[in-house]
């Protein structure tokens, strides 16, 4: 189970990054001068995106992995999406499809945290044309 925290952890760490990003990207962008003057822009981007990507990060690590049984019913996996990526979780809760909607679930989380930080920096974009 410690190996299973360890790369959860590890999930956790490298998504902060992304949110550190996120926060950081409008200041550190290439930008002509006439963004440059325009600082209330760049905090509203800012803040947006950086907000978006914390609320992903908590959902990530307050989120629970479900599975369902043969009669239909939901049952939960009683661990966070970060901590079900290990396959030697399996042995603790007897259900491999927690461990594969676990790893979905992550993989949706990143592709998500990509694309809003391609459309933060298509959002600067698009405010440098609209300047120019």
């Amino acid at each position: 189970m410690a190996q299973a925290l360890i790369e959860g952890q590890i999930v956790m760490y490298v998504f902060f990054v992304l949110v550190v990003v996120a926060a950081v990207l409008p200041w550190v962008t290439d930008v002509p001068p006439r963004l440059r003057d325009s600082i209330a822009t760049r905090l509203r981007v800012s803040f947006v995106s950086a907000g978006i990507m914390t609320f992903l990060m908590l959902w990530i690590h307050v989120g629970d992995a479900y599975t369902t049984h043969g009669y239909g019913d939901k049952v939960s996996c009683n661990y966070g999406y970060p901590n079900m990526l290990d396959t030697s979780v399996q042995r603790l809760i007897g259900s491999y499809e927690c461990i594969l909607n676990s790893r979905f679930a992550i993989a949706l989380f990143f592709l998500s945290a990509l694309v809003i930080l391609m459309l933060e920096r298509k959002i600067l974009r698009y405010f440098i044309t609209q300047r120019g």
